[in-house]
């Protein structure tokens, strides 16, 4: 076993193999049997860490927490849309004055013309 090269071979099998081994029992995620799918994944496995429940029981906790994630999401949909719709008549603002701004400070001459033809969604032609 002189040679250079079998040693070389045999230390990257080693390191690979090491390396391997320390992936698979220090990486996250790897500890139990919460699916990674849902937002309360984290909150699950924590559960099923400190419960011991059956696996009828485990698939009832994932569906509350699958459906609880849902609903969350409807309420914040629905109060984003109300958000939103509450500021419009401010954003129309801004945005009047902030095309104002480039239309009257920012461009010159026929550029304008080009700019308001844009600005109000007409195709411009030269």
């Amino acid at each position: 076993m002189k040679s250079v090269r079998i040693w070389i071979l045999i230390l990257a099998a080693t390191s690979f193999l090491t390396g391997t081994a320390a992936g698979l029992l220090l990486a996250p995620g790897t500890r139990g049997e919460a699916d990674r799918g849902h937002p309360f994944a984290d909150y699950e496995q924590m559960f099923l860490d400190t419960f011991e429940l059956d696996p009828v029981r485990r698939q009832a906790l994932r569906q509350i927490l699958v459906a609880y994630a849902d609903e969350l999401e409807d309420v914040r949909q629905r109060h984003l849309s109300a958000y939103m719709s509450s500021m419009e008549e401010e954003l129309e603002a801004l945005g009047r004055r902030c095309e104002g701004t480039i239309r009257d400070h920012l461009l010159v001459g026929s550029a304008r013309d080009r700019f308001e033809e844009c600005a109000l969604g007409r195709p411009y032609t030269n």
